[in-house]
């Protein structure tokens, strides 16, 4: 997808809307592209019509939108091209998706999702869009969701660094490459905490893109689990070992993940990265994830679609997050009144 500005030599026009473009957030990226030195572009504006320049197009695969149509150059001003550069991208994309979190947010941590709410997310996916934004492997998520993950549009892995679609892995980054420090640090960390429950099981976790911690490790009990919940929520242990990690490494980023972990990246490698991708095909992103504040690791993400008509939905669990759904339905179902609606008769 390109914003481009066909042109051609002496003209006094191009070169005033070559300087505007380049000043305009909306334009970023745009192209320059010279008609007589491009026979294809050529071709292209005589398809349009077109017998003058300068003509700004926004082109994506199967559509072309005239961004400068009916609008005399001579009057143009930035404001004005503005909106409709973010006009004609809008008219490109989709109305809307739905990202979910996993752990904490449509199930309970790594356990499998309740019945009834994997049949209600699976009704949405017949509405519209739905990904799966989450910090574990693909492994993982599939034992929760099962059959899920084959039916959304896509399943985000590792904080954004894996993408899995129908239950294939078509992006995914090189695994973390953990140095020598930061192996010290866990360990330090690990000898330092009061909690007294270890399972040594995977208290280091590479992943692509990014690792987990845990002192608590993997293979807990439900006991164990529920036993170090209550011990970090009264000493913020996630969140100072965080606060300590980003004082140290400051290439690196970690946020509390999870109930019992905090996930480590590179700057950058965040479940923030997904939001670019998606905002190329979607007009509005709606959000669920039950770490959105700042510092646990659905912050990058949320952070950055605070805007409207983005909207993200902070919530405490599965079961808010299907409530809030329900109240949703009517944005994505269309309902004409008639025999099954109840309402026969009212028109």
């Amino acid at each position: 997808m390109s914003l481009i500005l066909y042109t051609q030599p002496r003209c006094h026009y191009c070169e005033i809307m070559i300087r505007m473009l380049s000043k305009m957030d909306e334009a970023e990226g745009f192209q320059v592209v010279d008609i007589t030195k491009d026979a294809e572009a050529k071709a292209f504006m005589k398809w349009q019509g077109h017998k003058t320049v300068p003509m700004i197009y926004w082109r994506v695969p199967d559509k072309d939108v005239w961004v400068n149509k009916d609008i005399d150059t001579r009057k143009l001003t930035g404001e004005t091209l503005g909106i409709r550069i973010r006009d004609a991208i809008a008219s490109t994309k989709k109305d809307n998706c739905l990202v979910f979190d996993v752990d904490g947010t449509i199930t309970p941590s790594r356990e499998k999702i309740d019945p009834a709410h994997a049949q209600i997310l699976l009704e949405f996916t017949k509405l519209t869009d739905v990904y799966f934004l989450t910090g574990s492997d693909f492994a993982k998520t599939k034992e929760q969701l099962g059959e899920l993950t084959k039916a959304v549009k896509g399943s985000y892995q590792c904080g954004g660094n894996e993408l899995w679609i129908k239950d294939s892995l078509v992006e995914s980054t090189p695994d973390f490459n953990m140095h020598k420090v930061m192996v010290k640090w866990c360990k330090q960390k690990l000898a330092e905490s009061k909690f007294p429950h270890r399972t040594g099981k995977k208290h280091i976790d590479i992943r692509p893109g990014m690792m987990n911690f845990s002192i608590i490790g993997r293979g807990c009990t439900k006991k164990q689990r529920k036993e170090y919940i209550t011990y970090d929520n009264k000493n913020n242990e996630r969140e100072q070992l965080s606060a300590d990690f980003n004082n140290i490494f400051h290439s690196y980023s970690a946020q509390i993940a999870g109930e019992t972990g905090i996930d480590i990246c590179e700057a950058g490698r965040d479940k923030g990265q997904v939001v670019k991708s998606l905002e190329d095909v979607y007009n509005c992103i709606m959000f669920f994830g039950d770490d959105t504040q700042q510092g646990g690791n659905d912050y990058p993400f949320a952070s950055k679609i605070r805007e409207a008509p983005n909207k993200v939905f902070a919530v405490s669990g599965p079961e808010e997050t299907f409530d809030t759904l329900q109240t949703l339905r009517k944005l994505f179902v269309n309902e004409w009144p008639g025999q099954d609606s109840g309402v026969e008769g009212q028109l």
